[in-house]
């Protein structure tokens, strides 16, 4: 018995007793074929042919949009079963799983048979979602195909694919009020406010860890930590509770944040100017002794005089300091 296909003999095979020839090859090209069985005749009977078909079948798994995204970001996955539709002779009955695969694999997702099309299997997910499994990290993928309770097809996995889910961007904004750029005097309250989003607005929203931290720096100098947490993405406070009143001269704010280790990224706010000048003062005679101010010459005469901030210098600042000049006009005529 002679197997032939497409014009090349798979094989022969020799009639039994029972007139059965059988013939076991191991195909590598994928698709359906058909097979003509020929006997070739004997010394009693004539020779006799037949026709059949054979497919094999494949599991397509389609190249990824990009093989690196951040998390959050959503992820089309789509495996087709082999071969195409218009040459397929069967039907597929199964679902697919995309998976890490290992021991045992891990479960990304699976698309059932009522959500594929002509034996094409998508889905897009959410990769900020956790059901997913796809933290930050460096992944291969394959899809495996599950045969239904009377599927044709067998089981198969498809080609992998590797993917990098890397940190998810952020963005870092910084305000103060008043807003900079501005001018204040020496020990006004500045409040600052420092905002941290996510780039990508998902329906899962990814959380920060406990350690993801905004450092305010004035000029290169951190002159606050403040940290970020799901319940408080834009922390706040005031110059007032600095150890120290933001000293006379130019001032540049920034906000930095460090990123969480994790699931985001570092990113630097835009420099706000805050510009303090000097405080008012006013003073005043606390006391003169003699309190009649009326000595004889060459009498001591003491004058005591107090210098006094406005009620906008905060307590953190610096009292005022230096020397005060007493100088005496003679109003006698």
């Amino acid at each position: 018995m002679t197997f032939v296909s497409g014009g090349t003999t798979l094989g022969t095979a020799t009639v039994n007793a029972s007139g059965v020839a059988t013939l076991t090859i191991n195909p590598t090209a994928l698709g359906n074929f058909s097979v003509t069985a020929t006997y070739g005749g004997d010394g009693n009977y004539n020779s006799s042919n037949v026709n059949t078909s054979y497919t094999v079948a494949s599991l397509n798994f389609a190249t990824l949009a990009s093989s690196v995204i951040q998390r959050g970001s959503l992820l089309s996955l789509s495996a087709a079963v082999g071969p195409n539709t218009d040459t397929r002779s069967n039907t597929p009955l199964g679902s697919v799983n995309f998976v890490i695969p290992g021991t045992p694999d891990t479960l990304i997702t699976s698309v059932a048979l009522a959500q594929a099309v002509n034996g094409v299997y998508s889905t897009t997910i959410d990769t900020g979602n956790p059901a997913f499994n796809l933290p930050v990290g460096n992944y291969n993928i394959v899809a495996k195909y599950l045969p239904g309770a009377t599927d044709a097809y067998p089981a198969i996995t498809s080609n992998l694919q590797t993917l990098t889910v890397t940190q998810q961007a952020t963005t870092t904004a910084l305000a103060t009020t008043p807003a900079a750029p501005a001018t204040v005097p020496y020990g006004t309250s500045v409040n600052i406010n420092a905002t941290v989003a996510p780039t990508i607005n998902g329906g899962f929203p990814i959380p920060f860890t406990g350690s993801s931290t905004i450092n305010i720096l004035d000029g290169t100098t951190i002159i606050r930590n403040l940290t970020v947490t799901d319940a408080a993405r834009s922390p706040a406070f005031d110059s007032k509770n600095l150890a120290t009143a933001l000293s006379v001269g130019s001032h540049n704010i920034q906000a930095k944040y460090l990123g969480d280790g994790a699931n985001y990224s570092a990113s630097a706010s835009s420099i706000k100017t805050i510009t303090v000048n000097k405080a008012d003062t006013s003073i005043a005679v606390s006391g003169i002794t003699p309190v009649t101010a009326i000595v004889t010459s060459g009498g001591a005469l003491s004058f005591q005089v107090t210098i006094s901030t406005p009620s906008y210098v905060e307590a953190n600042a610096t009292r005022p300091t230096g020397t005060v000049t007493f100088v005496s006009v003679n109003t006698t005529p």
